[in-house]
Parts: structure tokens; C-alpha cells; sequence
């Protein structure tokens, strides 16, 4: 059952009803406010004003009209066309010797290919905490391999380097008009490089790191964990391997916007979790359409001769005991484009509640101006420059810095073992998508 198409064809059949009849009732209208005018004693010129301008007022309903089934359509597409349901990140921290397995049954797969000569730390703690281990200070180190162990000293810095790969995520989102959060992540915003120093052990060979000074409670080594996701990205040469055909998209599923474009390109063999991404930067007109097993894209860019990759998004099944997270997000029906009134603000955040991490967003919160927020203890966030590095590139969605308003919304965050993580996913979308305020956050 196509909920999409039978939800929308209903409520087609009634705009449609409703269209007609008032259709029916403006034209009555018209004809008698036409015959008034006629038989007035107005000169010929004032007639043919008051005319021109009914009939315009005519047809400015008749847009407006238009312009709300589509809008209710738009809001029923982001609702129930399987993009957003189906477009879900999970992200894991997995001891090494599962991650292979992972990786061949096609469940997870590496953020970052494995490199042997590098070593690595993620971090469980506060953000701040993490900024404080890595102040550039000389820890001494206790390492080990199967055969010796050797005391040394190390340096930690902050390395975004799994951040960085969650740029073709936000491509996907932005191309196929995805409305949730891309991505969940807490150790890939806590990760920091390791360097030994007057250490002869080569990396590869190293099982285990006891670093001294940092509780080894809050620590997992690249020695041990590997962090996965359930992302698949593949070259162009690789999405070859899956047919691409030069076929024209069925009649039933073509929108004018789809029809007028320049380019168009099918693949075959493609499932609801695969996406085309092409390297637009940020290029508006973009559009797809999914029929089985088939893949429509159209573009007024040349596409045809423009590079790809092909993200897949994989839905395997986990162990019980593999900690994993994912990007929660669950409006009710619609979701709001602006928030103006305390309801809109509560109903935003409710999308955010009942997530599997047992942490809640408390129904009170606070507007304030700066001055105010000064005297509240707010949640530091993550480093914008590096780990939300692109929000301000060429394939951001938020065009609107400068409108954004100098008022504070202060909302508070309650329980679980990840909420300071939680509470920057969640203020990171606010402030993305709601500028109407200044998004900020409270441990409570």
C-alpha cells in the first residue's frame, strides 16, 4: 500500500470538491457583482476598473487556492514518501575483532578505513572535558603488544577526522530534500589523534594503551574499537556494476518540474536505500522520482556527464550489546516550517522525545535576551569550525545567518548516559532550520 499516493489522492479528490464549489460560487459572485456594475451609473472608465479589479481578486483566489494543495501535498510528501522513514544513520562503537564480521555480512561498515600506522582515542565524557584532556600537554603512556610492554609518553590533539566523512550525508540530505537531522554521533565529535613519543612499537602491533591522568573508564582506543556506520559509499565505477538506462520516467509519476528539466538519467536494480549523489554545490534544481526498482533524476545541470556516488544506506540487524545510535527524530504529522507561539516550540521538541536513549526535553523553557542568558550555565558546543564544519559549505540549506534573531530560546535536557551529545544534535537542527531564535541548552 502506497500511503504517499492514496494519501494524497485524497486529499486531491478534496481540494478538488471544495475548488469546484467554490469555483461555483466566485463565478456567481462575479456575474452579479458584473451585473451591478453595469447597470450603475458609473461612467465607463469607473466600470472598467472595478471590473479588472474583481477579476483579479478572482484569480488571486484561485492561486491561493492552488498554492495551499500544494503546500498540504508538500507537507504529505515529507510525511509519508519513504525519503525521511528510510533515511536512518546509525553509528556504533564496535570492538575490533566483531567489526570485520560487521563489514562482510554488509551491517556496518567503517567510517574511516582502518589505517595502521595511526592511533587513536574516543572519548566518553563532557565536551569540555574532552577540550581540556587535549590542551596540548604530554601524558606518559603505558603500551602494550602480545609480547612486551614499554612505558612512553604521548600528546592528544581533537581530529575530526570521521566528522569530515559525514559531508557526502549531508549532500544526500540536501539533493533528496531529506527534513530530518543527517546523523547522531558522539565519539566522532570526541575523537582525538594519538602520538606516541620515544616509543620503538610500531602501531600496528599495539593491543592496549593505559594513558596516565585520564580515567581509562572514559577511554576506547583504536587499539581495541573500530567506529562504524551502516553507510555504504561507492564510486562511480562501482555504481556501474548496477544498470544504468536511458529510459523515460512513467506518465503517472511526472511533475511539471520534473518534465522541464534539461537532463534526465535512470538507474536500475536500485533499492529505497541507495541514493545518486552527484556534486551539485549547492544547485537548487534537482529532482527524483522512485518507481520499483528504478531511479529518476532530472536536473537542469548536466548531469549526464557530471560525476556520482552511489550512498547505500544498510539495514542490517545489531548484537544486543553493540551500543549504537541513530538520528531519532519523529514529528507527529506535519512538521512546522517557523515556530511563532510557545505550542510551535513544545511541538518541535516533542519530535525529539521518547527516544531510545532515555533522555527527555523538559516542556519548560525559557525566552530570554543575551544579557540574560549570561547568568545560565548553557551546554558548550561542539568546535563549529571543525565538527560542524559543513554548515558552512557550499551544500548547507541554511540561507538565512542574517535573519536569524537575537533572542535566546533556552530548552533543558534531563537523563541518560549521552545528553550533553543528545542536546547538540538536537540544538544543532534548531538552529539550523528555526533561526527565529537563537537555539541554546541546559543540563538539568
Amino acid at each position: 500500500m502506497n500511503v504517499f499516493k492514496d494519501s494524497v489522492c485524497f486529499l486531491k479528490g478534496v481540494f478538488k470538491t471544495i475548488n469546484s464549489e467554490l469555483l461555483q460560487k466566485m463565478n456567481e459572485q462575479s456575474d452579479e457583482l458584473r451585473q451591478i456594475i453595469e447597470e450603475s451609473s458609473l461612467s465607463a472608465e469607473k466600470k472598467d476598473t472595478l471590473t479588472k479589479l474583481f477579476s483579479r481578486l478572482n484569480e488571486y483566489s484561485r492561486n491561493h487556492i492552488e498554492l495551499i494543495e500544494n503546500s498540504v501535498e508538500e507537507q504529505m510528501r515529507y510525511r509519508f514518501n519513504g525519503e525521511d522513514e528510510n533515511f536512518k544513520v546509525k553509528t556504533a562503537l564496535v570492538r575490533k575483532e566483531k567489526a570485520e564480521t560487521l563489514r562482510r555480512s554488509h551491517i556496518l561498515d567503517y567510517i574511516c578505513k582502518p589505517d595502521k600506522d595511526s592511533l587513536g582515542v574516543f572519548f566518553d565524557c563532557s565536551y569540555e572535558e574532552f577540550i581540556r584532556f587535549c590542551d596540548k600537554r604530554t601524558y606518559k603512556v603505558t603500551v602494550r603488544t602480545s609480547t612486551q610492554i614499554s612505558d612512553c609518553s604521548c600528546e592528544l590533539r581533537p581530529d575530526f577526522r570521521y566528522v569530515s566523512q559525514e559531508e557526502i550525508l549531508y549532500r544526500t540530505a540536501y539533493q533528496y530534500r531529506i527534513k530530518k537531522p543527517v546523523i547522531f554521533s558522539p565519539y566522532a565529535r570526541k575523537y582525538a589523534s594519538l602520538k606516541l613519543k620515544n616509543c620503538d612499537l610500531k602501531p600496528e602491533y599495539i593491543t592496549e594503551i593505559i594513558i596516565d591522568g585520564i580515567p581509562e573508564k572514559i577511554t576506547k582506543t583504536t587499539c581495541e574499537y573500530s567506529l562504524m556506520w551502516n553507510v555504504s559509499v561507492s564510486g562511480e565505477e562501482e555504481v556501474r556494476e548496477f544498470p544504468y538506462i536511458q529510459i523515460p520516467a512513467p506518465k503517472e509519476l511526472i511533475t511539471p518540474y520534473f518534465e522541464n528539466t534539461l537532463y534526465k538519467k535512470t538507474f536500475s536494480e536500485i533499492s529505497p536505500y541507495d541514493y545518486i549523489v552527484f556534486d551539485l554545490s549547492g544547485k537548487e534544481n534537482f529532482f527524483f522520482l522512485r518507481n520499483r526498482k528504478e531511479l529518476y533524476i532530472s536536473s537542469d545541470y548536466d548531469i549526464i556527464n557530471m560525476s556520482y556516488s552511489k550512498v547505500t544506506l544498510l539495514n542490517g540487524s545489531f548484537d544486543e550489546d553493540t551500543e549504537c545510535f541513530f538520528n531519532f527524530f519523529k514529528p507527529n504529522i506535519f512538521l512546522n516550517t517557523r515556530v511563532r507561539s510557545h505550542a510551535d516550540i513544545l511541538y518541535v521538541l516533542n519530535s525529539f522525545n521518547n527516544n531510545p536513549y532515555h533522555i527527555n526535553i523538559s516542556e519548560e523553557f525559557k525566552v530570554e535576551v543575551p544579557e540574560k542568558l549570561e547568568t545560565i550555565k548553557t551546554i558548550k558546543n561542539y568546535d563549529k569550525q571543525n565538527a560542524s564544519y559543513y554548515r558552512n559549505n557550499s551544500h548547507s540549506i541554511n540561507k538565512t545567518k542574517n535573519l536569524r534573531s537575537s533572542l535566546n530560546c533556552v530548552i533543558y535536557f534531563y537523563g541518560g548516559k549521552f545528553t550533553e551529545d543528545y542536546a547538540n544534535y538536537v540544538l544543532e537542527y534548531l538552529n539550523e532550520k528555526y533561526p527565529e531564535f537563537n537555539w541554546q541548552g541546559v543540563l538539568s
